[in-house]
């Protein structure tokens, strides 16, 4: 919600500069009188927005260009009127004659703000639309629906007679015994504390698993920043006395990061500066949640009546 805030004043801001800099020239041409009728105009305008829209939107529907371009001419005749209110107060212009100008018979104004309004609005546009794309990264861990959607794997041939009757648990069949929440249950677990704005967990190649959260630009920023901050901590505690990582806090200007390592995975939970200490208990026991998933998942367990087997078997 921040971020498209952001973009909305941003682009906000852009225009009004954009209203503002003819000024400078006004009321002089700069030989790009042109004879065109307005509604002519306003048409090859709105044709050049869908242009426009069309090649830089990437993933957009007829329906999105069509809307792209709608707000993207509505906006530029706001500021056309802006234009033409400045006109009013700062030359004494009749209102008339300066709305007309700013409309669409000053054309310097309106060649740069019809140039220009594509490229300001795009941004907020895409986020108006839910047209972001954001990199897609393959997690290293798998869920609970692909893990069961899979066929079990086959038993490896040995040929030795004394590895013959051994079998072998993997990871995924070991996962699948048992059922589990989820990595995305504790996240949310940790997430219902009202203090808390994302919490992202990470494997220890920096990859996101879960992420929790309404931003998920942040998923790949914090998966990145989380990595290096995990690798510039690690190497020097064990050079300085073989210390092994378990996890910190760090205070920003408006989060407090708490970083826990989880068996191989590290979970980031940001909340509120000004929190209590509610979100710590929270955070503790969704680690403890994510290592005991992590055990279940990925811990490889012998078949101990195998190996017993097969130790017989040997000597037989």
């Amino acid at each position: 919600m921040q971020d498209r805030n952001q973009e909305y004043r941003q682009a906000v801001l852009m225009a009004a500069i954009v209203a503002v800099v003819p000024l400078i020239f006004y009321p002089r041409s700069l030989g790009l009188a042109l004879s065109i009728s307005p509604l002519l105009f306003l048409l090859i305008e709105l044709v050049f927005y869908w242009i426009i829209f069309s090649a830089f939107l990437k993933g957009a529907t007829f329906n999105n260009i069509f809307i792209s371009g709608t707000i993207c001419l509505f906006s530029r005749l706001v500021t056309g009127a802006v234009f033409a209110l400045l006109v009013v107060l700062m030359y004494a212009a009749p209102p008339a004659e300066a709305f007309a100008a700013g409309i669409f018979k000053y054309k310097p104004a309106m060649l740069l703000q019809v140039i220009s309004f594509p490229f300001i609005l795009m941004p907020a546009l895409k986020r108006l639309l839910d047209l972001q794309t954001e990199p897609k990264t393959q997690a290293v861990f798998q869920t609970a629906d692909q893990i069961s959607a899979e066929p079990p794997p086959q038993k490896p041939k040995a040929a030795a007679d004394d590895m013959k009757d051994r079998k072998i648990i993997g990871l995924k069949s070991a996962a699948a015994e048992k059922p589990f929440s989820g990595f995305d249950e504790a996240l949310k677990y940790v997430g219902e504390t009202s203090a808390v704005r994302f919490a992202v967990l990470i494997d220890s190649r920096g990859l996101p698993v879960s992420f929790f959260g309404n931003n998920k630009s942040l998923r790949d920023l914090w998966s990145a920043v989380g990595k290096f901050l995990v690798d510039e901590l690690d190497e020097p505690l064990r050079r300085a006395g073989d210390f092994e990582f378990e996890g910190f806090e760090l205070t920003l200007n408006t989060y407090r990061i708490h970083v826990v390592k989880a068996e191989e995975l590290y979970l980031f939970v940001a909340a509120d500066k000004e929190s209590g200490e509610t979100e710590k208990v929270r955070v503790s026991q969704a680690a403890n949640m994510v290592r005991r998933i992590y055990q279940e998942r990925y811990s490889i367990k012998p078949d101990i009546n195998a190996r017993e087997e097969s130790y017989v078997r040997s000597f037989s």
